[in-house]
């Protein structure tokens, strides 16, 4: 869906706390904020459009290019602008807009975003976004923001602080 790198930006008010996880594993707690932005200045995303889609009498909300009246203004054509903003229709999700601002920071990217941190640790990372689907993506991290090479893995690891009992 996009085409472009985003940076993540991890950072921390503690080193993590390691602690005994079911089957003899260590577990890690890892008290983090993040966020996420785009390289450029947007990733070019879409979303539904949920104002009305009247012209000349036609309602449209519903009716793609290929399945509205043959008089229809938007029929035969994937893209028709409606209240002044261009719509492109895709089957499954009706006319859609253009995404103000970066669709990948509005993703549940959680449990990818714990796994870089507790990998690499703090800091700011450039980030490849993999989307499964028009609704799902998964990041991982390919270079540090500048450009450098990611540091060496099993951070958390490295810097966890045993809980009592565990020492």
């Amino acid at each position: 869906m996009h085409d472009q790198l985003h940076t993540l930006t991890i950072t921390t008010r503690e080193s993590p706390i390691a602690y005994a996880g079911p089957w003899g594993s260590v577990r890690y707690d890892l008290d983090y904020e993040s966020s996420i932005t785009c390289t450029t200045a947007g990733c070019n995303g879409w979303q539904e459009c949920r104002e009305p889609h009247v012209v000349e009498g036609y309602d449209g909300p519903n009716d793609g290019p290929d399945d509205s009246e043959e008089d229809a203004p938007w029929a035969d054509r994937e893209e028709f602008e409606f209240h002044g903003v261009l719509h492109t229709w895709r089957g499954g999700w009706g006319w859609t807009v253009p995404f103000v601002g970066c669709v990948l920071a509005e993703q549940d990217l959680d449990d990818y975003i714990h796994d870089i941190y507790a990998e690499y640790g703090p800091g700011e990372y450039l980030v490849d976004d993999d989307w499964w689907d028009e609704t799902s993506a998964s990041i991982s991290a390919v270079s540090m923001a500048d450009g450098s090479p990611l540091p060496e893995g099993g951070w958390a690891q490295r810097n966890a602080k045993p809980t009592e009992g565990d020492e």
